[in-house]
């Protein structure tokens, strides 16, 4: 199968690009709170680049803006 991920990892292999970006096939876009898609590149690029805690980095979003909720293994010690 082209789906596995062996197959995956030699696109990466062979590529002469410097940065590859890939989503696994059973992931589907973000909402922010309005329901609106998000540009998920984008986002973790400028999340990537501003101060975070020293314990866990959002690439996502900002967890604490209104309406938001905490991504997937988010620590709870840090939810307050």
């Amino acid at each position: 199968s082209f789906k596995t991920p062996p197959c995956r990892c030699f696109g990466f292999l062979v590529s002469k690009a410097k940065y590859v970006y890939t989503i696994d096939d059973d992931c589907f876009v973000a909402e922010d709170p309005e329901g609106n898609k998000i540009n998920a590149l984008e986002q973790h690029l400028k999340n990537i680049s501003t101060p975070s805690t020293p314990f866990f980095f959002n690439t996502l979003y900002d967890p604490f803006a209104p309406g938001s909720d905490f991504v997937r293994g988010y620590p709870f010690s840090l939810r307050e």
